[in-house]
């Protein structure tokens, strides 16, 4: 493990330390928040590089903005957006084979639909099946629930980037109650079949809060018999992917998901 996050990290540590935390200003500024971490990126459009390194059609489906605790209605909807793409490949130039991926609360809703699409799949009050999902790419995943306790959320509680208070926000804004917490799709840590989900490529950074529960995760998927491959960058932050072109493991982080995608293509 990594003394201290790479030097390359500090510019960006340096913005974020004069940005007031998200859960200090409220809902509608931090979505601003965001888009200004956003813009602080190299003049080349994240999705460019993707299209570059990850080669194959892209294209995009429009996403409603959500308001504080429908956490349960972003998974339903991102469920229903692959269920699309899987019945209409040609709309979007593909060829049928379908992938899942994301970062942070992307990743987590990745795994959700993967196990929904398994399930969906097993269920015998209906003939209906779920999505075929070909491989899941899962940046620094949020995995567990807020009840469970990881060291790395104690270690890395402060000062790289994603910050134990904000995560509390973030998770008082997603769900509204402990019964969703103890929903499997939210927290897929809480599942205790992993078996026949799609394998995986997990990417977790050493100096952030989630990167025991992604850890986790990436070993329950393999005990329960899934094809993983789980990488740790141990000098990054969360969000690192993000920041191509600035942090040379964003770089290889692309090529990692690239070498995982073409192999299940």
């Amino acid at each position: 493990m990594a003394d201290e996050p790479h030097p390359q990290l500090q510019p960006i540590l340096d913005m974020v330390e004069r940005t007031p935390n998200l859960e200090e200003v409220g809902v509608e500024a931090a979505r601003q928040q965001f888009d200004a971490v956003a813009t602080f990126t190299p003049d080349h459009e994240v999705h460019d590089e993707f299209d570059i390194t990850v080669e194959g059609a892209d294209g995009s489906l429009n996403a409603r903005v959500y308001r504080p605790g429908e956490g349960e209605q972003p998974l339903e909807d991102a469920y229903a957006a692959v269920e699309w793409v899987a019945d209409n490949p040609d709309a979007v130039g593909g060829d049928g084979t379908v992938a899942v991926g994301g970062d942070s609360a992307g990743a987590n809703l990745s795994a959700g639909v993967s196990l929904m699409a398994r399930d969906a799949d097993r269920d015998v009050t209906t003939d209906e099946t779920g999505p075929e999902i070909a491989h899941q790419l899962l940046y620094y995943p949020v995995c567990g629930s807020p009840f469970e306790e990881y060291l790395s959320r104690e270690a890395n509680a402060e000062g790289y980037f994603l910050e134990r208070d904000t995560m509390e926000w973030f998770d008082d804004q997603y769900v509204e109650s402990d019964v969703h917490h103890r929903n499997e799709y939210l927290a897929p840590l809480l599942c205790e079949d992993l078996s026949g989900l799609p394998p995986a490529t997990v990417v977790t950074a050493g100096f952030d809060p989630l990167r025991d529960e992604g850890d986790a995760y990436a070993e329950a998927l393999e005990a329960n018999g899934v094809d993983v491959f789980h990488t740790q960058y141990d000098a990054m932050i969360h969000g690192f992917v993000s920041f191509i072109g600035m942090v040379e493991a964003a770089d290889d982080a692309i090529r990692v998901a690239a070498s995982g995608l073409n192999a299940e293509h």
